[in-house]
């Protein structure tokens, strides 16, 4: 230890250790009543103590770990110090790097899998690791594997197969003064001499990158491993060989006659008139064999269905006895009465995979696309039923099951019903060489995932398996698992598999200066010197990884003792202080140990990714949809004024959460459209206005506060002033601009009607009243202009009624024929709408989405993302009216419908189309297929953001990614782009939107759009189709961010399919 002071507290703390033999103490007076003491750290494991060190109670082992975190940190291993000499140079006994960085980057610079041949292995390692080797053969492959994938599955079989004791994770080596290598542990400051050596557990977290084929590299463990029976479950006290039917019958030899005699089954309890027990045949014996040591036997298939011997193998299902607990002395005096029953439990080489239900489909697309061994599966969707037990070990290679389906086997849990002293007494086969029962025993109503030893359980995105408030991570705990697998790219909440392709990625530079300092809400540990913050987000994610470990994979060291995680692990980094010498060294040795991962650096040497380009393109609201975004920005700023920013009054009030929520949902919304039934309170705030100015001025506002609110007014005059405007806010649709229609026509069939007309009427018509004229003239193309108008009237009619009675949607008021049977283009070339053409919507965002749409789907798909079903839902009508295909991936889909629908899109040529809602884009579905990515809005969460774009941007992608969000200049949207870029770099979690200090300052200020706009599109398209062609549809495009000329536009329509119902928000003014 260097030289110090003379300080009281510190030397009681000292005299404590030494007095409690966790410290031994020399030292040596130096000049100037200094000391230099050399401090021996008693390991715990000492010898010839018996053992007298590791039962020290609380009272002595917490004031003891106090004290030397204070002692630790002060020690030095210089020589010079040792041999009381003074120099500045410490030599820490603990050192380790400079902790900068956080858990995000401890996994992201774990090592790349390295499995070594050292000790017994199965055979594939080898030929994995010989990247010369043609392992896709041998093993039933179709893809090829990529090196790292091999190492992977090399790495995923030898955690599977390993047996023999590893040193604990949970303690760092450390060097003493004199060489000798001790193992400390920080979170408990033990100090051991020997390291304790742990059982392996054989499963783990899968957590390569994102996009880098996790699946086919659980499709090749599987295949290396399909014909390897699981292991009976180990037990300490009880053997437990590998049984079957014929040989608890009849199998002479002394195993088998104790368990006979143990479980009550001798030949008399199970049959009187079966044969004596003798020695088997040759062919029971095979039988048995092969059963209960399986090999390939694809060369000898043909030769035992001409024997006969298939069905009486398939009949032999092995299994082994378990009990609910050693036979006590009591039980064993008592021989004559019953004893407890043991529980018969299957063994299987299958593997259980569980997914996500939108990804079940998928797995099933990739197992036939990757092996060319045709695998057994069986899916288990929502109403699927198990087949019989011994069919269930027996008849498959893979079990595929959604989350929903797995959890509902819950409801059959009571294993306590498998204990039972039920006998099988079916007669067994006739006229066969071997004693083989012909079962047909019912099963028991217990759920046969509980009656079985599964070889593995794969969990497709596993993060999941980190909670246990759902069903999933305690049912699997009652189930019997070799190997239990959790397959992400994002293990918790912060730690991102996100990297794979970054280096491909080019943005688009928007930094400007940042006004707001970035700020975290999040409460933090105080760091030491030299160390970084960790927060409650990291202690979060390391109670994930924790209950990862434990309650899901088993770690049995952490099941035996549920504190131990937390004192070792969580209580060593979230120190007040700042994590504690070695603790990251410790979480590192552990994550290393269960997770399995390459460094994006070594996947890269190997693959690249085409580039991916992500720009943000800013667009200015259409005006009639600037009156609305002022509208409601006026709102909130007479909202703020009038309650004075105090009180349960004001939107910004912590106990108005929710409100708020909505309230920026809302804004979010009109920024693609949106609507308000009362019009954002345009009226009443304008009746109000003068008032509400005099209020402000009494109550002493400042001058800005009361610009601010005329401002607002004068917006708010706007708005009422205009008709078109007022006659929008009807319907929820975006309507469109009409160009070239005859008059007539379009006034029956346009529903935008101002209340005056005085103002100049805007050709605007909605897409539902669009679809159905257009489905009228398909119906008589050659139709005259007057029948024409008729069925305008009559659909006009139709809505009113419908509207007075029920209040449901329209309905149709003429017959509703599909598009699909469109007239001879020579008819349509004579209709007197064959001239007509739709022009601008209403919506910025959608006039550019139509845009690339027809410019660029002959060639590539597109994924459109957005948070907000209605917004797809204006998406999806736009492209009816340009006619192009489409598909739907939103929660208004049935689940089943949207497995068919990634299928149709990834296969078919005629899709071109994909909308998806954000919540269902973040994980799992690979849709290469397509090469450009649109999100209608910005989103905060980046990592939300990257796993959607991971959708398209992974191995398979063969074209360039564009990636583009729509951002609307001067707006919440554009300031949220700035904030998101500034927030980037910063090393703890970025907050929630409206936690953020800047984007909620921003939101608080309310600002108005009052200049014209020019970031806009112009789209013209025919309203009807000449050809049969798909895409002969001339567009009339503008570059991105450049101005354009704009129809002046306004309205929207009621949607012919489900929307979500419209969100309001009234204030209180």
């Amino acid at each position: 230890m260097s030289c110090f002071g003379s300080r009281s507290s510190f030397l009681l703390e000292l005299e404590f250790l030494i007095q409690k033999h966790f410290v031994v103490v020399t030292y040596q007076l130096e000049p100037e009543f200094e000391v230099t003491a050399r401090v021996y750290l008693v390991p715990y494991d000492l010898s010839n103590v018996k053992g007298s060190l590791r039962k020290r109670p609380t009272t002595v082992l917490n004031p003891a770990r106090r004290y030397l975190k204070t002692l630790i940190p002060m020690l030095s291993l210089n020589p010079v110090h040792w041999n009381f000499g003074c120099t500045d140079e410490a030599m820490r006994p603990f050192h380790e790097p400079p902790i900068q960085c956080t858990l995000a980057q401890i996994y992201s610079n774990l090592p790349s899998p390295n499995p070594q041949l050292t000790g017994p292995s199965t055979g594939t390692i080898p030929k994995l690791l010989d990247f010369s080797f043609d392992i896709e053969e041998t093993l039933g492959l179709r893809s090829r594997l990529y090196q790292y994938q091999r190492e992977t599955v090399a790495r995923l079989i030898q955690r599977e197969g390993g047996k023999a004791s590893i040193p604990d994770p949970l303690y760092v080596p450390i060097k003493s003064v004199t060489g000798t290598i001790f193992f400390f542990q920080p979170g408990t400051y033990e100090v051991l001499q020997e390291r304790p050596m742990v059982v392996p557990t054989t499963g783990g977290i899968l957590c390569e990158e994102l996009g880098t084929g996790k699946t086919i590299m659980i499709l090749a463990l599987i295949l290396a491993t399909r014909h390897e029976l699981s292991t009976p479950e180990e037990s300490i006290t009880d053997v437990r060989p590998i049984l079957t039917s014929t040989a608890l019958r009849y199998f002479p030899s002394a195993p088998y006659d104790q368990i006979r005699q143990r479980c009550g089954r001798d030949r008399h309890a199970l049959n009187d008139d079966d044969p004596a027990i003798r020695v088997p045949s040759l062919v029971e014996l095979l039988i048995h064999v092969s059963r209960t040591s399986p090999q390939p036997a694809t060369r000898y298939n043909e030769a035992l269905e001409s024997a006969g011997l298939n069905k009486l193998i398939r009949a032999t299902v092995p299994f082994y006895h378990h009990y609910l607990g050693d036979p006590t002395a009591y039980e064993r005096a008592r021989r004559d009465q019953s004893r407890p029953a043991p529980r018969t439990i299957y063994l299987t080489s299958a593997t259980l995979v569980v997914v996500p239900s939108n990804l079940i489909a998928q797995w099933y697309r990739e197992i036939h696309k990757h092996c060319q061994v045709e695998l057994r599966v069986l899916q288990m969707r929502t109403n699927s039923t198990f087949p019989p037990v011994k069919s269930l070990a027996s008849d498959y290679d893979i079990v595929l099951m959604t989350y929903e389906r797995f959890t509902a086997e819950e409801r059959y849990k009571n294993v306590n019903k498998l204990h039972t002293s039920r006998t099988c007494k079916c007669e067994i086969f006739p006229h066969t060489q071997a004693r083989i029962p012909d079962c047909r025993c019912e099963d028991l109503p217990v759920s046969p995932l509980l009656q079985i030893r599964w070889k593995r359980l794969v969990i497709d995105e596993g993060h999941v398996s980190s909670s246990l408030n759902t069903l999933l991570t305690p049912f699997v705990k009652l189930l019997s698992i070799q190997s239990k697998w959790i397959v992400t790219g994002t293990p918790t909440t912060n730690l991102l598999g996100l990297s794979f392709g970054s280096s491909s990625i080019k943005e688009q530079n928007d930094d400007t200066d940042d006004e707001w300092r970035p700020s975290n809400s999040q409460a933090m540990v105080r760091p030491a010197e030299g160390s970084i913050c960790w927060t409650k987000t990291d202690r979060l994610d390391l109670q994930k990884f924790g209950a990862m470990l434990t309650h899901f994979i088993g770690t049995q060291q952490f099941l035996s003792n549920t504190n131990l995680y937390k004192a070792c692990v969580i209580d060593a980094l979230m120190d007040p202080d700042g994590p504690r010498p070695t603790a990251v060294q410790v979480i590192n040795q552990l994550m290393t140990s269960f997770m399995v991962r390459h460094r994006i650096s070594d996947i890269e040497t190997e693959i690249t990714l085409p580039p991916l380009r992500t720009d943000n393109i800013l667009l200015d609201l259409e005006p009639i949809a600037a009156k609305s975004y002022n509208a409601m920005q006026a709102s909130i700023v007479v909202n703020a004024i009038d309650s004075q920013r105090t009180d349960q009054d004001y939107l910004f009030h912590p106990r108005n959460a929710a409100s708020l929520q909505l309230a920026v949902a809302n804004l979010s919304q009109i920024m693609f459209w949106g609507t308000s039934e009362d019009r954002y309170n345009v009226f009443e705030l304008s009746q109000n206005a003068e008032q509400q100015e005099q209020r402000a001025i009494e109550r002493g506002s400042s001058p800005q506060d009361i610009q601010l609110l005329r401002e607002a007014l004068s917006h708010v005059k706007a708005a009422v002033v205009d008709q078109t405007w007022i006659a929008s806010q009807a319907h929820p649709e975006i309507p469109f601009q009409v160009l070239d229609m005859p008059e007539d026509i379009f006034d029956a069939w346009t529903d935008i009607r101002p209340a005056s007309e005085d103002q100049p009427r805007a050709k605007l018509m909605h897409p539902l009243h669009l679809t159905k004229l257009k489905q009228a003239l398909l119906s008589r193309p050659l139709a005259p202009i007057d029948w024409l108008v008729e069925m305008g009237h009559q659909l006009h009619n139709t809505e009113i009624r419908d509207s007075e009675k029920s209040k449901k949607p329209p309905g149709n008021g003429i017959p509703n024929r599909s598009l699909q049977t469109a007239a001879p283009p020579v008819l349509l070339r004579q209709s007197p709408l064959s001239r007509t053409k739709i022009g601008c919507s209403a919506s910025s965002k959608l006039n550019y989405i139509i845009n690339e749409v027809l410019q660029y789907s002959p060639t590539e798909k597109f994924l459109i993302f957005s948070q907000s079903p209605l917004t797809l839902a204006h998406v999806k009508d736009a492209l009816d009216l340009v006619h192009v295909p489409y598909v739907q991936f939103t929660t208004q889909v049935n689940v089943r419908t949207r497995e068919e629908q990634v299928v149709t899109f990834e296969t078919s040529e005629t899709h071109r189309v994909f909308l998806m809602e954000l919540r269902h884009g973040a994980r799992g579905l690979n849709l290469i297929s397509a090469s450009r990515v649109i999100f209608c809005e910005p989103v905060w969460q980046a990592d939300i953001e990257s796993q959607a774009i991971k959708r398209v941007h992974r191995i398979g992608q063969t074209k360039p990614v564009h990636v583009k969000t729509l951002v609307i200049r001067d707006s919440a949207e554009e300031y949220m782009i700035d904030r998101r870029a500034k927030l980037k770099g910063q090393t703890s979690k970025i907050p929630k939107m409206l936690e953020e200090q800047g984007m909620r300052y921003f939101i608080m200020h309310p600002k108005f759009i009052s200049t014209p706009p020019s970031l806009l599109t112009s789209i013209t398209f025919p309203f009807l189709k000449f050809t049969d062609e798909l895409f002969d549809v001339p567009v009339d495009s503008v570059t991105d961010n450049a101005p354009s000329t704009s129809a002046e536009s306004d309205g929207r329509t009621p949607l012919d399919t489900p929307v979500e119902k419209r969100r309001r928000l009234k204030f209180v003014v």
